[in-house]
Order: structure tokens, then sequence, then C-alpha cells
């Protein structure tokens, strides 16, 4: 039994040796080195949800999709009440063009934070792939009821508006984003836009 409690130890002192090695590569997005020592870590197991966790960002940040995917869903094997697993599953599940499914991500994470603001304005995204305009209109107000203020969220939230032809209403919102952020492309074109209506 001491021989078998020291072989643990040992094995779980080498992965966390990796782990903290993803988590300090993280924080300076040094995403070849997250991805290679979170493969290191996993020669001694799968101890820690965060390490796939940061293993399924970086991976994501390098554009595999499927991969990032893979690491999500072991995340949550290990942790089934990972609201960051599940948000940025649903993240992925868009990348890979698979909107229901990233819904039903996003469902998840607010089924367990109903306040998380985040999976609000990624579930309004997803939405608005599928072209479910009103959805995505009740997600977005729910993020911004919670407190969300950017520039992507009031584009957003415009651009519903834009399509409804409630077009103050959009230029209102097209001018939140700008003055949040001046050089935003998208509320200029969209400002642009309702001039030529």
């Amino acid at each position: 039994i001491l021989i078998l409690s020291i072989q643990i130890t040992i094995q779980r002192i080498q992965y966390d040796v990796h782990h903290l090695k993803v988590h300090t590569a993280e924080r300076s997005e040094n995403w070849g080195t997250v991805i290679k020592e979170a493969n290191l870590a996993y020669q001694y197991g799968t101890l820690r949800a965060n390490t796939r966790i940061a293993h399924g960002r970086a991976l994501y940040r390098t554009g595999d999709f499927q991969n990032a995917q893979i690491s999500y869903a072991k995340a949550l094997t290990l942790h089934p009440y990972s609201l960051n697993a599940y948000n940025n599953l649903g993240i992925v599940y868009r990348q890979l063009k698979e909107p229901d499914k990233a819904i039903s991500a996003f469902q998840n994470a607010l089924y367990l934070f109903p306040n998380f603001t985040e999976a609000h304005f990624n579930m309004g995204l997803a939405y608005i792939d599928q072209k479910r305009w009103d959805d995505a209109f009740d997600a977005f107000k729910q993020a911004e009821d919670l407190g969300l203020r950017n520039s992507h969220l009031y584009f957003f939230i415009g651009q519903i508006h834009h399509t409804r032809n409630n077009l103050l209403q959009a230029q209102s919102y097209y001018l939140k984003a700008l003055e949040i952020q001046p050089n935003f492309e998208p509320a200029q074109r969209g400002l642009s836009n309702l001039k030529k209506q």
C-alpha cells in the first residue's frame, strides 16, 4: 500500500508540474505551449477539468475546432457543472456550424447559472446563425439587462432592429456601439446603410 501511495503521489506531482505550465502559458496566450504541456500532463492521467478547458481554449485559438470540442466534452466528464466548459463548447459548435448544439450548450450553462451574461450573448449569436431574430433579440436584451455593455452587443441589437425596419432604434444602438468604440466598422456600416434607406 505504501509503494502504491508513493507511485500515485509521484504521478500526481508529475501531472501538476505540467498542469501549472499549462496555466502559466495560457496567461501569456502562448497557445502552442499550452497544447504541448497539456498533452504531457495527460501521460499521467486526466486529473483536472481545468487542464482540459485550457487545452480546449488553446486548440480553439489555433483553429483546431474539432479537437477543442473533444477537449471541452472531456472536461465536462470530469466536472459536469463547469459553466466555462459549456460556454466554450457552445462557441466551438458555432464555429463547426452546429447552432443547435451550440444553443444546447449555452442553455446548459444558463441552467447552472441563469445570470451568466456571456452565455446569453453567445446564445444570441447562435440564434442569429439560424436567423431566429426574436430569440436573438431576447438573448441580447437579457445580456444587456444583466449589465453587459460593449460595442458588439449594441451592434447586434441595432442590426435586429434594422431587420425589423425599426430604423430609429437601429440608429440608436449603432450610435451606442460607436460611443464605446468610435472606429467600430460594423456599426459605421450599419449607420451608412440606414442613410441609404
